[in-house]
C-alpha cells in the first residue's frame, strides 16, 4: 500500500457490525509502526492513500448482496479475518469476484471443524496450483511477544502432564479422564492449529457474546438453579426479543452461600422482586423461604418426564445472546457436552449432568414461555405491539398444576 498508490485492500469478515470489529485498527497500527503515517488519510470507515484511491475498506459478507460484492473486482487483495466463520454462499460470492489480474485472496482462521465451508473448500482444491496451505504458529511469528511465550509454555506444561496420565490410564486398560482429554484437545487445538474435536460434543452452538437492545417493556424471566454443597446457586434474567431469539442480560452465581443470604444474591438480577421466577423444585423450603424474604412472586418449576428433553429443544431451536457480564453463563454454553462412550468415543444423546447450572435455571424460567418447543405467539406479540399488561405476564400459572406442560 505504501510503494504503490493504487493497490486496493478489503478486509474481510463474514459478519462486521461496526468498524471497530474490522482489521482496520490493526492495519493502521502496522502503518504508523513502518512509519507510513504520512502517506496515508485514516478516515472513519477506510484507509485511504494520498494521491491515490481508496487503499483499504472494511465489510461484512452477510451485509452485502451479490451485485455489493462486484464492486471488489479492482482491488488487489482480499483479506478475510476468521475465514471458519464464512458460510458457503459467501464462499460462492467472493471468489469469483477478485478478477483483478494478479489478485489474491487470503484466508486468515484457526480450524475449527474439518466440516466448515472453508476447510471443504480449500479439501475440494487441494493441490491446485491456484491455492497455497500455510501452517502458521507461535514457533513461525517473529513478532510474538515474552507474555504469549510464557502463556504457550504453561499451557503445553499442562498438556504434557495431561498426556502423562493418559498413557499411564491406558497402559493399565482404564479411561483416561475427560478432564485430560479435554486439556489436550484444547491446547492442540488453539495452539498447533488442529480441529476442535471437543466441539463435536457441545450440546449448544446456537449462542454467541453480545449486547441487544430490546424495548422497555419487554417481558423478563427469571430461572434459578439452586446450589448445594460444591454446586452452584445459578440464576439469570432473559427475555425473547424475537420469536427465534433468547437474550440473557444478567447472572447470579455463587458457591456455598448459606440460606439466609440467597435471597440478596437473587435480588442482583434486576427486576425480580416484582417479576414472577421459576425456581428448582427440589428444595421447597428454598423457595418458601425466599417467597418471605423479598421475593413473593417466586414459584417452583412444573417438572416432570419430558421436562428435560423438551427444555433442552426449545433452547437449541434459539438464537441464544448472552451478555458479556454473565461469565459463568458463557462458561457453560462453551463446555457443556454429550456424552461418550468412553472405551469407543461415540458421542450419545444425553447431556453430561455437570457444566449446566444456568443452563437448567434458563429451562425451569421459560417453562411457561414455550409448548412442544415452540416459543407462544404471544410473549413476542405483546412485546411487538408494545401493549400494556401486569408486570407478571405469562406467570399466572395455578400453584396446584400437576404437571410442567399445565405451564
Amino acid at each position: 500500500m505504501a510503494s504503490n498508490p493504487t493497490f486496493k485492500v478489503a478486509g474481510i469478515r463474514e459478519v462486521q457490525k461496526s468498524i471497530k470489529h474490522s482489521m482496520k485498527s490493526l492495519l493502521e497500527q502496522k502503518i504508523h509502526e513502518q512509519g507510513a503515517s504520512y502517506l496515508f488519510d485514516m478516515q472513519s470507515t477506510e484507509i485511504k492513500r494520498h494521491n491515490g484511491d481508496t487503499a483499504a475498506a472494511f465489510f461484512g459478507m452477510q451485509d452485502h448482496t451479490a451485485d455489493a460484492v462486484k464492486g471488489l473486482e479492482d482491488f488487489d487483495l482480499g483479506l478475510v479475518d476468521e475465514a471458519n466463520n464464512l458460510s458457503a454462499t459467501s464462499i460462492k460470492k467472493l471468489t469469483p469476484t477478485l478478477r483483478k489480474e494478479g489478485s489474491e485472496i487470503w484466508f486468515a482462521y484457526n480450524p475449527d471443524q474439518e466440516t466448515d465451508p472453508i476447510d471443504v473448500f480449500i479439501a475440494e482444491n487441494e493441490g491446485h496450483e491456484d491455492f497455497l496451505v500455510l501452517s502458521v504458529n507461535i514457533f513461525d511469528n517473529p513478532f510474538v511477544s515474552d507474555t504469549a511465550w510464557k502463556e504457550y509454555r504453561r499451557e503445553k506444561a499442562r498438556a504434557v502432564e495431561a498426556r502423562e496420565r493418559i498413557a499411564a490410564a491406558r497402559a493399565i486398560k482404564e479411561d483416561p479422564a475427560d478432564a485430560d482429554l479435554a486439556i489436550v484437545d484444547k491446547f492442540n487445538h488453539v495452539w498447533l492449529g488442529y480441529y476442535d474435536n471437543r466441539s463435536q460434543r457441545l450440546v449448544f452452538h446456537n449462542w454467541k457474546e453480545g449486547e441487544l437492545d430490546v424495548p422497555d417493556n419487554v417481558v423478563w424471566f427469571y430461572g434459578i438453579d439452586w446450589g448445594f454443597a460444591s454446586d452452584p446457586m445459578a440464576a439469570n434474567r432473559f427475555c425473547f426479543p424475537s420469536k427465534s431469539t433468547m437474550y440473557i442480560s444478567h447472572e447470579a452465581h455463587g458457591t456455598g452461600i448459606r440460606n439466609e443470604d440467597v435471597p440478596g444474591k437473587l435480588l442482583e438480577l434486576p427486576g425480580i422482586a416484582d417479576r414472577v421466577s421459576r425456581a428448582d423444585s427440589a428444595r421447597p423450603e428454598m423457595v418458601d423461604y425466599c417467597r418471605r424474604n423479598g421475593l413473593p412472586k417466586i414459584r417452583s418449576a412444573k417438572k416432570g418426564k419430558g421436562s428435560v428433553e423438551d427444555g433442552y429443544s426449545f433452547l437449541q431451536g434459539l438464537d441464544i445472546v448472552v451478555h458479556p457480564r454473565c461469565k459463568n453463563t458463557l462458561n457453560e454454553f462453551k463446555v457443556h457436552s454429550y456424552k461418550i462412550v468412553k472405551h469407543t468415543g461415540e458421542i450419545l444423546t444425553t447431556p453430561e449432568d455437570k457444566d449446566n447450572h444456568h443452563i437448567d435455571g434458563l429451562r425451569y424460567g421459560a417453562e411457561g414461555a414455550h409448548r412442544k418447543g415452540k416459543l407462544l405467539e404471544g410473549v413476542v406479540e405483546e412485546q411487538n405491539n408494545r401493549l400494556e399488561r401486569p408486570q407478571d405476564a405469562y406467570s399466572s400459572v395455578r400453584e396446584d398444576a400437576d404437571s410442567w406442560k399445565v405451564a
